[in-house]
């Protein structure tokens, strides 16, 4: 590797780094919010004062999720049209995520009020890492850990499906969509050797030496937890989050071993 090589790799690693912590950065702007909501609207639900504040609060969050999922198919038909024209999706990618991040997050405030918080809590910097898998780690690990991700989501959904079962039941169907096309895009990049073709554009998804056995175990080990939780109740939702976690340790061992 010559000079010239060895700077161009440089720049795109510190473009990469820079993608991942700004990332970060939204996460902890977040973080800072849920702060917030837990000190007004949870923690402070004592004076009549505090209870105006907090029902005002839950009045916004009820329009910005509503708000928000409308903007993600907003955003989607932005993305459409922007690959349709060859334009550049960073924008509009943008703000799907955040509108998307901003529903989720206000409809599980408002459906499961301080059990939804501390759960978020734990999700957000989860996310966070997530970001930094996809721009600085292996794009096979991304991907399992995003299917792990959703598989604890639901088994999270599973244990107070009491609270909500509307919102546990729509979770699951949009798992299940999400399990079903990623193995049809999984055999689609296997036969194009990672690469995939949009629009008369192509995208390298994967390397070519991708293992897609191990992310197709892996959405399997997760549509069968999903479905063991279902049946044996809460209390085993809660433990097989565990089975997701160790196969989640396992993975990066894997993929860790695989780069040396």
């Amino acid at each position: 590797m010559d000079k010239s090589q060895k700077e161009a790799r440089r720049r795109q690693e510190d473009m990469a780094l820079n993608r991942g912590l700004i990332w970060v950065g939204a996460a902890i702007v977040l973080e800072l919010l849920l702060l917030l909501i837990n000190k007004y609207y949870v923690d402070l639900y004592t004076t009549a004062q505090s209870i105006n504040l907090a029902m005002a609060l839950r009045t916004g969050m009820r329009a910005v999720r509503i708000i928000g999922l409308a903007g993600v198919f907003v955003c989607g038909g932005w993305i459409w049209l922007s690959l349709k024209s060859r334009s550049s999706v960073t924008v509009p990618f943008i703000f799907l995520t955040a509108c998307g991040v901003l529903s989720f997050c206000c409809h599980i405030i408002v459906t499961f009020y301080s059990t939804g918080l501390r759960m978020l809590f734990l999700l957000v910097p989860g996310w966070a890492a997530l970001a930094l898998v996809y721009y600085l780690y292996q794009r096979e690990f991304f991907f399992s850990a995003f299917v792990c991700g959703l598989g604890v989501v639901a088994l999270w959904l599973v244990r107070h499906r009491n609270d909500s079962p509307v919102t546990l039941y729509v979770f699951l169907v949009l798992v299940a969509a999400v399990l079903v096309a990623g193995g049809v895009l999984m055999n689609c990049l296997r036969r194009n050797e990672g690469e995939l073709s949009l629009l008369g554009q192509k995208l390298r998804i994967l390397p070519k030496d991708a293992g897609y056995a191990v992310l197709l175990a892996t959405a399997a080990v997760n549509a069968a937890v999903a479905v063991l939780a279902l049946a044996m109740g809460p209390t085993a939702a809660y433990y097989l989050m565990y089975v997701l976690v160790a196969w989640l340790f396992g993975l990066l061992v894997y993929y860790t071993v695989k780069m040396m």
